[in-house]
């Protein structure tokens, strides 16, 4: 399994503030969009209260300690092992932040996506 980080920053190298991207390009989007359609997207629990929903056409995996939390329309991970083993039989699985989730994923990434 390739395991890609999925990042947008700005040229000061910021990828979030207050748990929202700074800036809201469509281009960016539609890229973001066409390169994860049909992939599993890992994010953490803030990251995913920021979208507010499922991203369609992606299986959304929420990673959080929290062992109660469930979302409908999205699976819950405890850890890196947990994601691992859902995603076993996946070719790719991006990693879709925040910077929690890439510090944890950031020992077995292979690949980056990274648009400024």
């Amino acid at each position: 399994m390739i395991v890609s980080f999925m990042v947008a920053m700005d040229e000061n190298r910021v990828i979030g503030k207050d748990n929202n991207l700074p800036w809201r390009l469509p281009s960016e989007l539609q890229y973001v969009k066409k390169t994860t359609m049909g992939h599993s997207l890992i994010m953490g629990r803030k990251n995913y209260e920021a979208i507010g929903r499922p991203l369609p056409g992606r299986r959304n995996i929420i990673v959080t300690r929290n062992e109660g939390y469930h979302v409908e329309g999205c699976e819950v991970a405890h850890s890196v092992e947990e994601v691992f083993e859902l995603c076993k039989n996946e070719e790719e699985i991006f990693i879709f932040g925040g910077a929690q989730i890439y510090d944890l994923f950031l020992p077995y990434v292979d690949k980056l996506y990274i648009t400024k």
